[in-house]
């Protein structure tokens, strides 16, 4: 039985959808019936997703991206020193400039964001055509969900 086995390709799918390996049997022929390929697995969704931030996790994602860089923290860290210690400068002389360039720094990004869901919803409203049954059927790539083979 001639069989080809799927490895080190988990960048095709979402981590939390992956199964370790899969068993593909070629020419019809079928597996034993103990066989893993009898598994229900649950299988990606065919939606393009570009965008990195959600509606929930912009700011704290945000956030911890910003502040890893390290000009942003090293501004951070003076402007906490200013604000705990007593020193001869206002911690406004560092805080204001810190803010500025993290608000426009996440207006940026969020713009950019909100571009590339845009450019997601229109790419998954496409229609795709694609054979089942041996007829030519037509979805919008967003609900074709992606199969080994049709059931």
């Amino acid at each position: 039985m001639e069989s080809f086995t799927l490895s080190d390709h988990k960048e095709c799918a979402g981590e939390e959808n992956w199964v370790d390996n899969r068993t593909i049997y070629v020419g019809h022929r079928e597996p034993p019936l103990g066989a893993e390929a009898y598994i229900l697995q649950r299988y990606p969704d065919n939606r393009i997703v570009s965008s990195k931030y959600t509606f929930w996790n912009f700011i704290p994602k945000n956030l911890f991206e910003q502040f890893r860089r390290i000009a942003n923290f090293y501004f951070l860290i003076i402007f906490l020193v200013q604000l705990i210690i007593d020193t001869p400068t206002s911690p406004v002389t560092s805080g204001l400039p810190l803010f500025f360039v993290i608000i426009v720094t996440a207006i940026k990004q969020g713009y950019e964001d909100w571009l590339r869901h845009k450019a997601d919803n229109a790419m998954n409203q496409c229609p795709v055509h694609f054979i089942r049954h041996g007829k030519l059927v037509r979805k919008q790539s967003r609900k074709l969900r992606v199969r080994i083979r049709d059931q």
